[in-house]
């Protein structure tokens, strides 16, 4: 099974409510980038897990912008401070009851680190923000092998 874990686009500095923080202009335009290069993989995404939080919802609609309808659901347990065990459990839940072969994930740092360790069993790159990371996930022995970090081409 392909998983793609994704970090949220660049997002407004904090408001006070870390929950409500919106996408920047630029982060628009790397979760708009991001969704093309996902397209551009030949990914058809089966199922996208979402942290509530606004920077990872938006994210998302961007990222769907450039690709099929996917369905989504939002997941409480992807937000910043979210456990990797937690997710992974959610996770091999999610695949035991459904035929998936493509998942998006976009959620937040250090999450996203955290959770890509959690699954390959070794220690994965540093998130940039609307970075993915593609793991080959073995649903049988419930480790995963990184096969490609993509980050937004910075703009000079």
């Amino acid at each position: 099974m392909n998983l793609y874990i994704m970090r949220h686009g660049d997002a407004e500095q904090s408001n006070g409510q870390d929950s409500l923080r919106a996408l920047t202009v630029k982060g628009v335009d790397e979760a708009a980038e991001a969704g093309e290069w996902l397209k551009s993989q030949g990914a058809s995404i089966d199922l996208a897990m979402v942290s509530p939080f606004l920077r990872a919802q938006q994210t998302f609609e961007h990222v769907q912008q450039h690709n099929q309808p996917i369905e989504h659901i939002t997941y409480n347990e992807l937000i910043p401070e979210g456990s990797a065990d937690e997710v992974q459990a959610l996770l091999d839940g999610i695949l035991l009851d459904n035929s998936l072969d493509n998942v998006l994930i976009v959620s937040h740092m250090p999450l996203v680190c955290y959770l890509v360790d959690k699954l390959t069993q070794q220690h994965g790159p540093l998130f940039a923000t609307a970075s993915i990371i593609h793991i080959e996930y073995d649903q049988q022995t419930h480790i995963g092998v990184l096969r490609f970090c993509y980050h937004v081409p910075a703009k000079i």
